[in-house]
């Protein structure tokens, strides 16, 4: 009787634990909670199944018993696989905040260099605290060279758990850290094969997008594929967005110089919309009215103050009838988007799936619209004396958006010195 309740107990734990909604546990727990349910769920269910297969049944225990063995062995294959990538010892990695309170750059210095796939990312792990060593997170790679990749270029929103970690210790000036990183992994979006590529973010969606857009780039210059000039369509909604990942566009217009081609034919086009919600510090406003100034000059980048239209943009940049090859679509649309500008992408290549196809990178950006947490910070300058700026972010300042008032002080946020060196650079490279 006793092994009988026994056996009930167990089926009902395992069909509750089968029943339990993960999606649901993704949205409301951290990254590292989710993957500890998941790993035991998993071999929760492993060891039920084991527990209610009679002992006389030989053929199903050892099928059991190889499943496990293949389970080990792909285990220990990818335990090989990281510690090979790693050169068998930690990486270095540095970190910069480049004057935003919501966003890390990492940079990883690789010790082996590392073949990367545009659209692939990569799992961090850094012994920085005591919480943090059970922590990892995956992180969208914002670079593809032609070659193997000697660093990789992560740009992270700043939440809690391990990326809250990462900005404290940006914060306290310890910006150079050691870290082991698995992967890449993630699958490829295969944009060579079309006439007309359009390239549309929001947010950190610039970064997912980067690498295609360079890989594109590269192509077009070494003559490997026909296309049309790449148009990236890219709406900012805060200052500190367009300051956090200023750096990968500049490298993606020096990489369209084409100063070996005889011609001086380029391949990107670029169209910024920045709808700031809420209020950006002096200093960033006149940095933004400058680049605002200078946008008249530029041929290949267009920076407008206002929503992104998509709908014009859609239906201008887009080849909505068949090509020369009757089998082949012209046209790709790529995305890195929220939800909102997701249901419209969808919604137009829906109504033209004739001619369009419709791809989204593995990373997508949420919207915009949670605050940020623990409203007091104070952003440092990490030079030799190691002192913080007088700009703080007050909690009662904040907007709905997340965007916080921050009142500049007598010295200078290390961001107005970054993004006047890029102002510089795009005044001599467009």
């Amino acid at each position: 009787m006793h092994a009988q309740a026994n056996c009930i107990w167990k089926a009902l734990l395992g069909i509750c634990t089968v029943l339990l909604p993960t999606s649901a546990l993704a949205r409301l727990l951290p990254y590292e909670l989710v993957l500890l349910s998941h790993n035991t769920v998993a071999l929760s269910l492993g060891y039920m199944v084991w527990s209610h297969v009679p002992a006389d049944q030989q053929l199903v225990r050892a099928t059991l018993c190889v499943l496990a063995g293949i389970f080990l062995v792909l285990t220990l294959v990818r335990a090989i696989s990281i510690a090979y990538n790693n050169h068998f010892w930690f990486q270095s990695i540095v970190l910069e905040q480049n004057g935003c309170s919501r966003y890390v750059r990492i940079i990883v210095n690789l010790r082996r260099p590392l073949r990367v796939q545009p659209g692939q990312y990569v799992k961090i792990w850094t012994p920085t605290t005591i919480s943090s060593v059970l922590q990892s997170h995956p992180f969208t790679i914002g670079n593809c060279s032609s070659e193997n990749e000697r660093e990789l270029r992560i740009v992270v929103e700043v939440k809690n758990g391990f990326t809250r970690n990462l900005k404290d210790l940006a914060e306290r000036c310890m910006t150079s850290n050691i870290a082991i990183f698995a992967g890449p992994y993630g699958s490829r979006v295969p944009v060579g094969n079309y006439e007309t590529v359009l390239l549309v973010a929001t947010g950190l969606g610039f970064v997912a997008l980067s690498p295609y857009l360079q890989w594109l780039v590269r192509a077009a210059h070494n003559s490997k594929i026909r296309i049309s000039p790449v148009h990236l369509v890219w709406q900012v909604s805060s200052w500190e967005q367009f300051f956090a990942v200023g750096d990968l566009l500049v490298q993606n217009i020096e990489l369209d110089d084409n100063k070996e081609e005889k011609n001086d034919r380029t391949y990107i086009r670029t169209s910024i919309f920045y709808e700031e919600i809420g209020t950006p510090p002096h200093w960033a406003k006149r940095k933004i009215h400058t680049i605002k100034k200078m946008t008249k000059n530029w041929n290949r980048v267009d920076f407008q103050e206002r929503p992104m239209p998509l709908s014009d943009i859609l239906s201008n940049e887009t080849i909505t009838e068949r090509g020369r090859d009757g089998n082949k679509k012209p046209t790709l649309i790529a995305g890195s988007v929220s939800d909102d500008i997701r249901d419209d992408l969808i919604q137009f290549a829906t109504k033209n799936s004739g001619t369009i196809d419709l791809m989204f990178t593995d990373y997508q950006p949420k919207d915009q619209s949670e605050p940020m947490e623990n409203g007091s910070a104070n952003l440092a300058t990490c030079d030799g004396d190691k002192h913080s700026t007088n700009a703080d972010i007050s909690p009662g300042k904040q907007t709905p958006q997340g965007e916080a008032d921050i009142s500049p002080g007598k010295q200078t946020l290390q961001g107005e010195a970054d993004l006047s060196s890029y102002v510089g650079r795009y005044q001599r490279r467009i």
